[in-house]
């Protein structure tokens, strides 16, 4: 490819995981990882919630939806504090802990990725990820979404991973939310789990089936703590898994469930049914004891629906270390998890192909209901709401309202994780578009990294079914 470049501006900030192991022992010796209940910000939040992000305008999680114009929003990829990233960069799928204040508005917004790694194998929708078991559309009502590939089908032995989700109860299978393949030149592991078979010496543990020994050198968090069978933590490590099959973890993290400011607060979790006692009317969800009664109220099923691997979303208060669940939402099929996007229309080819909020959407379904307008109005330009659910990378709407017509700009631009790099054509795809670069083309960054997984933002004009770029920005995925 040949390009007009210009001096780099937009260069990787993260340190190299060398580095990074550094700075954590450096802060180990004189300082604390910031309490949970603040989701590691500092700030004192009135409510919680955790889970999936399924949709924006705001950002909604699990449904619920947050104003999020003053949040701050993190990503928790250093052992000691998360790492400060644009609303732009939260994607569907993503797990997230979620602060918001009386008038549920977000304070502060923290993704966690369950794990970060090399695929060891993969046979249908099951991979082992740096020696965990991942499933992909695995449990009724906790679909799927994939990044920088389109089907699962494209991901192969070798490629580097970043999966959030939530972990089955039986036997710690990982049951992914969101699977993105990253830049293959990275190294760093990082897995997240529930800690067994924690060695008396505290040098070793097991997460998820796989064998973790703690490196000479290894910082453990928060200072002080002793590591315990059943707590969650999150291990890093600067290489993969040895030839033994194990990993020789630098940092570990002990995560205590998030809880709001006080007592008596909103909070709000989603993930799996496990430990149900239905004659103590309790069950567990992650590390929270849930407690329900004759006031709480079930949607989508009743009480005696309730069963070890249910998908479920409890919103109640916390009392002690219990949830009181005041609503308990069982997800049992596809279309319980509702997706909900609202924003500008991008990159129009046809209805079958368009992005909102650089999510792909597929608008050519027979059965889908439009309000406010017809489905002759959806050009890139227009403002649309579109609700559905995600298959694969694509969401599929059951209903699109138009806020408002198209505007008559031809412009376009995208940001997203690369898929495909096709370089005797000069184009590449990523969010389902294919990207044209021409010798007019101004580049920020290094082409070299123009590969599948590397992150791009990309501004130009549409026509010939392709975003002619004007301008390319592109870095490596750490």
């Amino acid at each position: 490819m040949s390009s007009t470049q210009r001096p780099t501006t937009w260069r990787r900030t993260g340190l190299t995981v060398a580095a990074l192991f550094g700075l954590v022992m450096l802060l180990s010796c004189g300082g604390e990882v910031d309490g949970i209940g603040s989701s590691g910000t500092g700030i004192t939040t009135s409510g919680v919630q955790i889970g999936t992000i399924t949709g924006f305008g705001s950002v909604i999680v699990e449904g619920n939806s947050y104003d999020s114009a003053a949040a701050t929003i993190q990503i928790d990829r250093n052992p000691t504090l998360p790492t400060a990233i644009g609303e732009s960069s939260l994607r569907l799928g993503m797990r997230v802990e979620l602060g918001f204040d009386a008038s549920e508005k977000a304070q502060t917004v923290v993704t966690r990725p369950e794990v970060i790694g090399v695929i060891q194998t993969r046979s249908g929708n099951t991979l082992t990820v740096a020696g965990q078991t991942v499933r992909s559309n695995a449990v009724p009502g906790v679909d799927t979404v994939l990044e920088g590939v389109e089907s699962i089908d494209e991901l192969q032995v070798g490629d580097r991973i970043e999966v959030h989700g939530v972990r089955e109860p039986a036997t710690e299978t990982l049951v992914a939310t969101r699977i993105e393949r990253l830049d293959s030149a990275g190294t760093q592991v990082r897995i997240t789990g529930t800690a067994s078979n924690v060695a008396a010496d505290q040098r070793s543990l097991v997460i998820g089936g796989l064998g973790v020994g703690l490196a000479s050198n290894a910082v453990v968090l928060p200072s002080g703590v002793q590591l315990a069978n059943g707590q969650r933590v999150t291990v890093w490590s600067a290489s993969g898994l040895d030839a033994g099959g194990t990993l020789s973890a630098q940092a570990i993290r002990v995560d205590p469930e998030p809880t709001p400011g006080g007592a008596s607060q909103p909070l709000r979790t989603a993930g799996i049914v496990r430990q149900l006692a239905a004659g103590q009317s309790s069950f567990v969800v992650g590390q929270r004891p849930v407690i329900y009664g004759a006031d709480t109220r079930f949607i989508g099923g009743a009480a005696s629906d309730l069963a070890n691997g249910v998908a479920v979303r409890v919103r109640g208060t916390l009392q002690g270390a219990q949830l009181v669940a005041a609503e308990i939402r069982l997800l049992r099929q596809a279309s319980d998890s509702r997706v909900v996007i609202e924003g500008a229309v991008s990159n129009f080819v046809s209805l079958a192909s368009l992005l909102v909020r650089d999510t792909r959407v597929d608008a050519s379904g027979a059965t889908i209901v439009f309000s406010g307008g017809t489905a002759a109005q959806i050009q890139s330009g227009a403002v649309i709401r579109v609700e559905g659910s995600v298959v694969n990378d694509v969401l599929v709407p059951t209903l699109i309202t138009i806020r408002s017509a198209a505007t008559a700009s031809a412009t376009g631009q995208t940001e997203g994780v690369v898929a495909a790099v096709f370089p005797t054509l000069r184009t590449f795809r990523v969010n389902g578009v294919s990207v044209a670069l021409s010798n007019a083309t101004v580049i920020d960054g290094d082409l070299t990294d123009l590969r599948p997984g590397a992150q791009v933002r990309v501004t130009g004009t549409f026509g010939s079914g392709q975003l002619q770029a004007a301008t390319l920005r592109v870095r490596p995925r750490e």
